[in-house]
């Protein structure tokens, strides 16, 4: 009892039956102390944690260009540095599942992490022009989003690193913030223009791999089926929201605005 805090319920409760016990005159705390751990090891500014899914772990990212992994119960740290990032670490962020990291860097570049080894198993994800200021995971973990000083917001493809969706443009400023809604239906970012804009994660169609022709209609690898196009325009496209860009010798536009989709021909029936 002598030293437990003088605000505490426990003294509070018992401290009127023990009044003949000796007491501490003075360094009594007045409440019991919140600080669990100190984690110690980066050099510089540490700019981004956060916890494990399953909360047994926490990462951190620095302006020591480092990337660490410590264990949230004991402080220790258990893997790391992480090297790679030429330029100060900005963001980090768990895969849903717990076992990779994602760290974007102002050298401009996005690195997919093996949580417990630590060697870079993607990237570096190439695009952004400024700093990437902000990344995370959508929640089934197969793509990646990322906020930049360019003003623009991608996505990745989580494994390969292609650039799948964007650049998606809106904000005059620094993207400083991303993350996707728990359904994955919406991504969310904030910005130095002083906004936060929501955007609908839907109207981004992800085509990760090369597209293959099946029954005249075009198919993404995954069976998700878009439309017909005539073979010399197949080459490549990309989906900056309502418009559809193609690109041969050439590049034309098609206006998608008022495109309908549906699981057969007459549900687009118009």
């Amino acid at each position: 009892m002598p030293q437990t805090p003088t605000s505490s319920p426990l003294c509070k409760l018992w401290v009127k039956h023990l009044q003949n016990h000796v007491s501490v005159a003075s360094g009594h705390p007045a409440s019991w102390p919140a600080e669990v751990h100190t984690l110690h090891g980066h050099t510089d500014s540490v700019t981004s944690i956060a916890h494990s899914p399953d909360g047994t772990h926490i990462i951190s990212g620095s302006w020591d260009k480092m990337i660490r992994v410590w264990n949230a119960t004991t402080g220790q740290c258990v893997a790391g540095p992480f090297q790679g990032h030429t330029h100060y670490v900005t963001s980090v962020a768990y895969s849903p599942d717990g076992t990779h990291i994602v760290s974007g860097s102002w050298d401009k570049t996005i690195r997919v992490w093996n949580a417990t080894t630590g060697q870079c198993v993607a990237g570096p994800f190439q695009g952004h022009t400024d700093d990437v200021i902000s990344v995370a995971y959508t929640p089934d973990g197969t793509h990646i989003v990322s906020g930049s000083g360019d003003s623009t917001i991608r996505v990745w493809n989580a494994t390969t690193g292609q650039c799948v969706a964007g650049p998606f443009q809106g904000h005059t400023n620094c993207v400083t913030s991303i993350a996707y809604s728990p359904d994955g239906t919406h991504i969310v970012s904030g910005s130095e223009d002083c906004s936060i804009k929501v955007w609908k994660a839907q109207e981004f169609v992800f085509f990760d791999n090369d597209l293959c022709e099946k029954n005249s209609w075009i198919e993404s690898s995954d069976g998700t089926c878009f439309g017909w196009m005539a073979p010399w325009n197949r080459n490549a496209f990309h989906f900056p929201l309502h418009s559809l860009v193609i690109s041969s010798d050439r590049v034309s536009q098609v206006d998608i605005d008022s495109f309908l989709f549906g699981e057969s021909w007459t549900s687009c029936w118009s």
